[in-house]
Order: structure tokens, then sequence, then C-alpha cells
């Protein structure tokens, strides 16, 4: 089934008053269908290394079609972000080359990707404090733990392993920023969208902010 049949079989969406809505799923029967241009016999050999055939591959998006026709609005726009993200992803690993980046060193702070979340996974757009000491440039990965903003009244509802870190430390804003702690991962530096070059702006947090952090991580992750 190909994106004008997705079409035809959604009539409920795409016959919607919501044009947002109409445009965002055209989207995805986009990235659908370039699914079906791809070169299977390419993918089954360097991609999956002969451990899925053809016929398995061509299934699973099949049944990605059938789950966004019965998906509802808030699904599909998880859907058209995730294959919007990894499309790109796919076309920026063929010439990444973390040399062209700049230096990620402890307590930088760093907006990333940090993609689709399964259940309560983290998952999107977050700042994240780089808690790696010495990350050597020539690295593809980088360990992070992200950061999220709440308000005053929300400071009792977080979890004991999290850090509140004080007024305005994520840039942009002056809600009380907080370390989620268990969340801590290493991630590809394509993730990182900001800083990525000399001139721009580099936000850190101090010292004591990163002791905590530390605490926090041999207090829940160690014994």
């Amino acid at each position: 089934m190909h994106g004008v049949e997705i079409f035809n079989n959604c009539k409920s969406i795409i016959c919607s008053t919501n044009i947002k809505a109409k445009i965002k799923y055209l989207k995805i029967i986009f990235y659908i269908d370039m699914l079906h241009q791809l070169d299977y016999n390419y993918i089954d050999v360097i991609y999956l290394e002969g451990k899925m055939t053809i016929a398995e591959m061509k299934s699973i998006i099949a049944g990605l079609e059938t789950e966004i026709a019965q998906s509802d609005g808030k699904h599909q726009d998880m859907i058209y972000e995730w294959l919007n993200v990894w499309t790109k992803y796919l076309k920026w690993e063929v010439s990444f080359n973390p040399m062209a980046l700049v230096t990620y060193r402890r307590g930088d702070i760093v907006f990333v990707n940090f993609g689709y979340n399964i259940g309560s996974e983290y998952g999107g757009m977050h700042y994240a404090v780089v808690i790696e000491k010495d990350n050597p440039r020539s690295s593809g990965n980088v360990v992070v733990v992200p950061l999220t903003s709440i308000d005053s009244a929300d400071i009792a509802t977080i979890h004991d392993s999290e850090i509140v870190l004080g007024n305005g430390v994520i840039p942009c804003t002056t809600q009380i920023s907080v370390a989620k702690v268990l969340s801590v991962r290493s991630i590809s530096k394509i993730r990182i969208y900001k800083p990525r070059k000399a001139n721009d702006q580099v936000y850190k947090l101090n010292p004591a902010q990163l002791d905590l952090i530390d605490q926090k991580i041999a207090a829940y992750l160690t014994k």
C-alpha cells in the first residue's frame, strides 16, 4: 500500500477542517513513499547484515502504514517527527565528522534532540549538560544528563534522584532548572543542535552544580 492508498483510506483525516493536520499527514505520506523507493537489497546487505529478508522489511513498512492510518492526531505527530528527523540523520551520518564541531567539555550545556521516546523515556528537544571529562573532539559520542525546567510550584513533585540547579540555568528561561540524573546517557554528537560552531555561545554549569550531579550518580547508579 503506497501513499495514495493511505490517502484514500483516511478520508476522515484528509477531509478534516484542520489544514495543519492535512499538511502534516501529506508529509507522512511523502516519507512512506521514500521508504518504498529504497533499495531493499542494499538495506538487507549493508544495514541489516542479512538478518532480515526483503519481505520482512516490506512487511514492517506495511505495518507502519497501517499504524499511521489508524492513529489519532497526537500519535501521527510523533510518527511524522520521528520520520522527519530519522531521514535527516541518515543523510548527516554519511558525511558526519565530529572534528568539524567544537570540543565539548564537562559542564557545557548543549541543546539536544533525544529522539523518539518509548513509554516514559526522555525524548524530544531538550537541553542537557555534558558530564564526561576529557571527551575527545574526534569522538562521535558524548555522555550527558538531560535538563528540564519547572515552575516553583512544582518543586515538591521532583524525584529524589533529580537535582534543583536554580533559576535561569537553562538558556532563554528564568524557570527553575532541574537535572534528570537517571536519564544519563551517551548520545551521538549528530543529535546536538547547539553549540556546534566556534562562534556559538556556550553556557555552563558551575563546579558546585556538577558536584551535585556526581553525588546523585554515585548514590543511584553505583554500589
